[in-house]
């Protein structure tokens, strides 16, 4: 019985037809007015539920001996209303997918302020991986340090993200600097689909910066862990530009 309540209020019938749906269910064919007074409803109300059931599918009437009776559809009509819908936002999700850079392009015509989100704690790495791969960008910048990114986070949490970012085939260029932690990273270029380049002038710094899409994200954790994510179109493009001319030089 849960699974029918909980797929009638996924219709988005009213209270009253919901009420009356499953009261007809239960007890089978009967007139309007005993099902509302069973259920201490108004007659015009019930009848407004039962048009409403009807309009949808899910309520029949007849008339026997000239008594009009109603009774609920059998709960495979339910199902293959909520399967029509469910193809339906289907179909939505992939028209939205398609003009997707068309929509964005025109949300961020339209929005130019600068966003800034801030985090503290291990949840920080998380927060801002996961940006990175709900981006539709298909490129990652990234500034490293490995040796003391390996020291604060785990070997699985650094694993996890790049086998979700060669999964979505979002290449990495990364200025790395000179610690075993980055050869052993350069090493696996190829198949995580990554160009790393090592730089000497980089080993004093202690956090990590990823450029992707609109966004500049800062991860630190010298002293204590922290990370916040900019977005701002003309911020990132420059930060981009400067970063590949480095990664180029």
């Amino acid at each position: 019985m849960k699974s029918l309540k909980l797929g009638l209020e996924s219709l988005q019938l009213s209270d009253n037809a919901r009420q009356l749906y499953m009261l007809s269910f239960e007890v089978g064919r009967s007139t309007i007015g005993k099902l509302a007074s069973a259920l201490s409803m108004d007659r015009s109300s019930a009848y407004l539920a039962v048009e409403q059931l009807k309009d949808a599918g899910l309520m029949k009437e007849d008339v026997t001996d000239g008594v009009k009776r109603v009774i609920a559809s059998p709960p495979d009509i339910v199902e293959r209303l909520l399967k029509k819908r469910a193809e339906a936002f289907i179909g939505f999700a992939e028209e939205i997918h398609k003009d997707e850079g068309e929509l964005l392009a025109s949300y961020q015509a339209k929005d130019r302020r600068v966003v800034l989100e801030s985090f503290s704690g291990r949840k920080s790495l998380r927060r801002i991986t996961q940006d990175i791969l709900l981006s539709s960008d298909k490129e990652v910048r990234i500034f490293t340090n490995q040796n003391a990114e390996r020291k604060v986070f785990s070997a699985s949490e650094h694993d996890n993200f790049i086998l979700e970012r060669v999964r979505k085939g979002i290449k990495a260029y990364v200025l790395a600097s000179d610690t075993s932690g980055a050869k052993l990273l350069q090493k696996y270029d190829r198949r995580e689909l990554r160009q790393t380049k090592i730089v000497k002038e980089l080993k004093p710094i202690k956090n990590e910066t990823y450029i992707y899409a609109d966004k500049v994200a800062v991860l630190g954790f010298s002293d204590t862990i922290f990370g916040f994510i900019v977005q701002d179109k003309e911020f990132a493009q420059l930060q981009k530009i400067l970063f590949d001319r480095f990664f180029s030089s």
